[in-house]
């Protein structure tokens, strides 16, 4: 994959490069016939742009410029454009080139000397002189003209100002584009450390309570046994299976869970409390980001239950216009000591997947205590299947 990358970005370099080269490309060779040496001119003001940008490109940006050492990267950058402006210079301090005939040929510059002998003086006009006298204008020719723009000796020097430019461009939106990705990568992974730490949350001492109450139930009720055994087995599956296939589950298998969940639990409840659901009854095609509500469940009946008085829970879980609308409330008994941040751990990382999974005006959550009753409200988007 990662060699398949390489190959298509050298491909866009390629083509970007040729795109280019087609304006001069065609001033150059389609407009004016062109001596071997021009060719060879031509290909060297190309060379020299293209190697000047991939040094700065792949050299001195990330090296440099991406590890901060601006002042570094500066320097350096001045001394190669002052070179390229140099060899530029020198190349048009001895040479140009002009177009005669429909032809581009490359010249040496003459040499002024200053020390020659006394100039020939032109005729002046007198008696003698006669306007026909007179070298006759040449002949317009329109063959004739400045040579293109690739050939003036300004152009090499702009070219690499604005490929330094493009190349910090280019290697600004790459860079940007990579850190996106990275820190959706880290993002994608803290939610699986997230959601790994949630199954967690589910308490050990539940599954050992639940498996004694089976094990008392074999003798006396041994169907009853059955189906406790039947829905730890459930819950399990869906903790250890299908939680982790997708992102997202069905708010369906979700609510599933949370049926066994809560029957296994009001198994080993006495007759004082009182648990209450409404669940969704249409929810085939609704998708949501999966155990999102069982901290709320089992903070619920770890805190809001008593077994000498009377307590209650009361869960809701519907799908309201595009929103999955979860309620759920419970006593608090007078023994119970609920302090802020008892159990916290688990509520800090609900809040904290919340965050990461949606946009802050795309979900609501409101945690309420008063004396005796504890709430929570939690309203996020639904994806429909």
């Amino acid at each position: 994959m990662r060699t398949k990358r390489k190959i298509f970005g050298i491909l866009i370099h390629v083509l970007a490069w040729v795109l280019i080269l087609i304006g001069p490309f065609y001033t150059v060779f389609y407009e004016s016939s062109c001596e071997e040496g021009v060719i060879l001119v031509f290909i060297s003001f190309i060379s020299l742009l293209i190697f000047g940008f991939y040094i700065n490109y792949l050299i001195l940006i990330p090296k440099f410029l991406y590890k901060k050492k601006f002042f570094i990267y500066i320097s350096l950058l001045l001394v190669l454009l002052l070179g390229i402006v140099a060899v530029n210079g020198y190349f048009y301090k001895y040479y140009k080139i002009d177009k005669r005939d429909g032809i581009l040929k490359i010249e040496k510059r003459l040499k002024v000397n200053h020390d020659s002998g006394p100039r020939e003086m032109p005729p002046q006009e007198g008696n003698n002189f006669r306007p026909e006298h007179r070298n006759p204008p040449p002949k317009s020719d329109f063959k004739n003209g400045p040579p293109p723009f690739i050939f003036s000796p300004v152009f090499v020097p702009v070219s690499i100002l604005l490929l330094v430019v493009i190349g910090l461009s280019i290697r600004t939106t790459e860079q940007w584009f990579l850190e996106d990705k990275k820190n959706k990568l880290i993002s994608a992974e803290q939610l699986k450390t997230e959601l790994a730490f949630l199954k967690n949350q589910i308490s050990p001492h539940f599954f050992f309570n639940t498996l004694n109450n089976i094990y008392s139930l074999t003798e006396t009720e041994p169907e009853k046994a059955k189906e406790i055994t039947y829905k730890l087995s459930k819950l399990m599956r869906y903790l250890l299976y299908e939680s982790d296939k997708n992102r997202n589950v069905s708010l369906e298998m979700e609510i599933s869970f949370l049926r066994n969940y809560i029957d296994l639990m009001k198994s080993r409840l006495s007759g004082e409390v009182k648990v209450s659901t409404d669940f969704e009854s249409d929810y085939d095609k609704v998708l949501i980001p999966p155990l999102l509500f069982i901290t709320f469940v089992e903070n619920a009946f770890k805190h809001g239950i008593s077994m000498n008085t009377d307590s209650f829970v009361d869960i809701s879980l519907k799908n309201v216009a595009g929103k999955i609308v979860f309620s759920i409330k419970n006593s608090i008994p007078e023994n119970e000591n609920h302090e802020k941040g008892k159990g916290g751990l688990g509520l800090t990382n609900i809040k904290r997947r919340l965050e990461l999974l949606f946009d802050e005006d795309v979900y609501s959550l409101k945690i309420v205590r008063l004396k005796d009753v504890y709430s929570v409200d939690l309203i996020i988007p639904s994806n429909e299947n």
